[in-house]
């Protein structure tokens, strides 16, 4: 569950939940492996928020992330408050790929071995837009073959970098109906992410695994991202 205590201060002591079955629910979640993760949603900038403020939670505790869109950023994405900001200092751990072809991005996934440092997260935004490059007739097919070398690159990494372990968070909107079924032949988990509804201010972003379900309320303030609140439902009980 290591990545959404980078996106999230989900430990924070304000809280008002329930403590005891927050550890409840986290300790089920840790029995599963989310160190693959695709965040699907509708096309709305929070999403490149999230995963912006992992890569710099990533980047402040020492590990090296890649960071890989179709285009530049226009500006920096709010942080989340309570969490790490992205100062230069911080900021020369993240390589920013800009990849518009989804031949780039298998080319880069090819030449991993030859990076001299490795990283420890790689974000890839949008991989739909990539997937629909291979074959758009086809897209689940496109989708799992090139999700599959993404997670084969991931593999080798994890065996290689300096913490022997290494996270990938994709980013993808909710258009297609098929999409956790085709990752989770990948063993990707699917954290799903919901906008404000008509008068509601909050978005959502919640995950599931083989024996809980966390969720995460959060809105826009001002500059920044404001945690709102914490749940979670144990299953079978």
């Amino acid at each position: 569950m290591a990545f959404l205590p980078l996106m999230f201060p989900v430990s924070s002591p304000w809280l008002k939940d329930d403590r005891n079955l927050f550890s409840k629910v986290m300790e089920q979640l840790l029995e599963d492996d989310f160190s693959k993760i695709v965040i699907a949603g509708p096309d709305r900038a929070d999403k490149t928020a999230l995963v912006f403020q992992a890569a710099v939670s990533m980047a402040s505790s020492g590990g090296m992330v890649t960071h890989i869109c179709t285009h530049p950023l226009k500006k920096l994405p709010p942080p989340v408050h309570g969490m790490m900001v992205p100062e230069p200092t911080v900021m020369r751990n993240v390589d920013f790929l800009y990849l518009e072809n989804v031949k780039n991005l298998v080319q880069w996934c090819a030449d991993i071995h030859t990076k001299a440092e490795l990283p420890s997260l790689i974000v890839v935004e949008d991989i739909l837009t990539y997937a629909c490059q291979i074959d758009e007739m086809n897209i689940e097919r496109s989708l799992a073959r090139l999700c599959a070398t993404i997670s084969d690159s991931v593999s080798w990494v994890a065996q290689n970098n300096k913490l022997r372990s290494c996270l990938v968070i994709l980013t993808a909107p909710a258009r297609l109906t098929s999409l956790e079924h085709v990752l989770t032949q990948l063993d990707f988990r699917v954290a799903t992410y919901q906008g404000p509804q008509k008068e509601e201010t909050n978005s959502c972003l919640s995950v599931s695994g083989s024996g809980a379900t966390l969720k995460v309320l959060f809105c826009r303030e001002k500059e920044c991202i404001l945690m709102k609140d914490v749940s979670g439902t144990v299953h079978n009980i």
